[in-house]
């Protein structure tokens, strides 16, 4: 049986970690990378953008956590920056295709270069076997605990930061990420055959 104040050490150190990541890799990170007023999940939505810039107003609305008018708030923010380009969609006025700028391509480009630079030094201080141990770690707790407690109709918990090898795949039928590759994919199958 596990004695309480493993569970005490376990949700202290969790905490750190999760504000560590917030506060420094985030927060503090993106202030580094530009003076625009741009908000950490306003930086993620630009993120996703960059991914695949083809989305409804309720699938932004959900990758941030928001009500759909909070997310065209966010998108109108970005676009008065002059980080993103909207344009609406002939085929489904609902749709927005949402390209970044050059602009917004640096400060995705400074960010990310900024946080590779500062985990680097971090990581590099582990062993290999101390690095495996940790991520694994991590991967499995997060697993078990979303396995119990996920509302399968809202993942992304990347954030994102998604990789092909998401352990989360099986459990969340929603992610964001996914929809949108296999929706590019479709699109590009059929951008083929009007071609051919």
């Amino acid at each position: 049986m596990i004695e309480l104040e493993v569970y005490r050490q376990f949700l202290h150190h969790a905490h750190i970690f999760a504000s560590t990541v917030r506060e420094i890799l985030e927060e503090k990170y993106l202030r580094q990378t530009t003076t625009l007023d741009v908000t950490v999940p306003q930086f993620n939505l630009l993120k996703l953008i960059a991914h695949n810039g083809k989305h409804q107003v309720g699938e932004l609305a959900s990758f941030l956590g928001v009500s759909q008018a909070a997310a065209s708030k966010n998108v109108d923010k970005l676009v008065r920056l002059k980080l993103i380009i909207r344009e609406v969609q002939q085929s489904d006025r609902r749709a927005a295709s949402l390209s970044l700028t050059h602009k917004g391509k640096s400060v995705i480009h400074r960010y990310e270069a900024l946080k590779e630079e500062k985990l680097k030094e971090i990581l590099e201080s582990l062993t290999a076997g101390e690095l495996a141990t940790l991520m694994q770690g991590l991967e499995k707790v997060a697993h078990l605990i979303l396995e119990k407690e996920l509302d399968r109709n809202r993942c992304m918990r990347c954030n994102a930061y998604y990789v092909k090898s998401c352990l989360l795949k099986p459990l969340c039928g929603n992610c964001l990420y996914l929809q949108t590759r296999e929706r590019s994919y479709a699109e590009a199958v059929v951008a083929c055959e009007a071609g051919s």
